[in-house]
C-alpha cells in the first residue's frame, strides 16, 4: 500500500479530567479485549490534548468493533479516519483500504486518501473526473512532478474547486505556472478566484464601497486593479486586508504598478503599510469581523451540545454544532469549509481555534 499523504490534525473529543484518569488505569487493548466502549471513547477523546499512540490504537480497536460486533461499516470508517488521517495509524489505514476495495462503504476522495489507496483516488481524479480528488493529487504532485500537479490543479480548477482556482491564477500572472494556459482563461478564472474582476476604480465602483459598513478600507493600483473591504473591528484591519487582495489580483503588474491603500472609513490616506493582521485571543469579541462577533456572541456561545470553530487570521470561519457527531469528525468537517472558502490559505491557514467553548 502506498501512502502518498499523511495528514495531521489536532482536532479530536475533549475529555474530562476523570475520563483521563480512567483511560490511563487501562491501555486501549485491554479496553478492547474487555469490549469496553465507554473506555475506548474515553481513550480517543484524550487525543486533543495528548495524542498519543495509545489513543489512535482505540480509534482502531473501537472501528474494530463496529466491525466486528455490531456490522457497522460506515460506524467503522469513521474511526478508522480518525486513526488513519489524524494519527497515520498503519493498520486503520489498512482497515480503511480494506473497507473501500470490498465496497462496504460510500466512498469519498479524502477516504481514499486516509487509506492511502491510490488506485482509488485516480479513479476518481481520471475516471470520474472528480474535482476534490484531482486537487489532492495536484496538491501532493507539485512537490515532486511540478508539471504533472498543475496539470491536476488546473483540472480542478476547470470545474471551479475555488482553492485550485487560486492556485493556478496565483502562478500564472507571476510566471510561475509549468504548463500552457490560455490567457483569456487565465483572467476568466482570476475573476473566479477573487469574486470580481477589480475594474478600474471609476465612479459606481467607488460609490458602492462608500455605503458600506465601517471599519472599511479601499486598494487601488495604477493598473486598474482595485480592492475593497468592510466590516471590520479597525481600520488597520480593513486595509491590510484591503491591500493584500488587491495585490494578489494584481500580481502580473504588482512589481511596477504596485497597489496602495487610497482611502480608510471614508477619508482619503496617504499610501503607507498598514499593520499585520492581529492574533485571535480567546474572549467575547475575538474576531476581526463585526458579523462573526455577533454570530458568536448570540449563536455559537449558547449552545450546550458539542461545537468547533475554524479561523483564519484574514477573517475567514467557519463553525458547527451537532449533538452526535464524534468532534473529532465535525472539527474535520469545520476545518475544510474554512480552508475551502479561504482564498489566503497559504498564507493565513485556517485553524481549529475553539471546541465547546474551549480556545486553542
Amino acid at each position: 500500500m502506498t501512502n502518498i499523504i499523511k495528514i495531521v490534525s489536532g482536532c479530536f473529543l475533549l475529555a474530562s479530567v476523570s475520563f483521563i484518569a480512567i483511560a490511563q488505569e487501562r491501555s486501549a487493548k485491554v479496553c478492547y479485549g474487555e469490549q469496553d466502549r465507554e473506555c475506548l471513547e474515553e481513550h480517543v477523546g484524550k487525543a486533543i490534548t495528548d495524542p498519543s499512540p495509545d489513543a489512535f490504537d482505540a480509534a482502531y480497536y473501537m472501528g474494530l468493533l463496529l466491525l466486528n460486533e455490531d456490522n457497522d461499516a460506515e460506524g467503522a470508517k469513521k474511526y478508522f479516519e480518525i486513526g488513519a488521517g489524524f494519527g497515520s495509524h498503519k493498520k486503520s489505514q489498512e482497515e480503511l483500504e480494506k473497507l473501500i476495495k470490498n465496497k462496504l462503504v460510500e466512498v469519498e476522495p479524502v477516504d481514499c486518501l486516509m487509506s492511502g489507496d491510490v488506485d482509488c483516488l485516480y479513479d476518481f481524479a481520471d475516471n470520474k473526473n472528480n474535482a476534490v480528488a484531482q486537487y489532492f493529487l495536484g496538491k501532493e504532485f507539485v512537490k515532486t512532478e511540478l508539471v504533472k500537479g498543475s496539470e491536476y490543479y488546473l483540472k480542478a480548477a476547470r470545474q471551479g474547486h475555488l482553492t485550485s482556482v487560486c492556485y493556478v491564477v496565483d502562478r500564472y500572472f507571476a510566471d510561475e505556472l509549468p504548463i500552457d494556459l490560455d490567457h483569456q482563461e487565465a483572467v476568466a478564472l482570476r475573476v473566479e478566484c477573487y469574486k470580481e474582476p477589480y475594474k478600474r476604480q471609476d465612479k459606481v465602483h467607488f460609490e458602492k464601497y462608500l455605503t458600506l459598513d465601517t471599519h472599511k478600507a479601499y486598494a487601488a493600483s495604477d493598473s486598474g486593479r482595485g480592492s475593497r473591504t468592510a466590516g471590520y473591528i479597525s481600520g488597520d484591519i480593513a486595509a491590510r486586508l484591503a491591500l493584500e487582495s488587491c495585490q494578489l489580483s494584481n500580481a502580473d503588474k504588482e512589481s511596477d504598478q504596485p497597489c496602495r491603500v487610497v482611502n480608510i472609513d471614508g477619508e482619503w490616506v496617504k499610501a503607507t503599510e498598514p499593520p499585520s493582521l492581529p492574533e485571535l485571543v480567546g474572549s467575547d469579541a475575538p474576531f476581526i469581523k463585526h458579523s462573526m462577533n455577533e454570530s458568536f456572541k448570540q449563536k455559537y456561545v449558547p449552545i450546550t451540545s458539542q461545537k468547533v470553530i475554524a479561523y483564519s487570521l484574514n477573517g475567514v470561519w467557519s463553525w458547527q454544532a451537532s449533538s452526535s457527531e464524534n468532534v473529532a469528525m465535525l472539527s474535520k468537517l469545520v476545518l475544510g469549509k474554512c480552508q475551502s472558502a479561504n482564498k489566503f490559505e497559504a498564507k493565513y491557514p485556517c485553524k481549529i481555534v475553539n471546541i465547546n467553548g474551549k480556545w486553542y
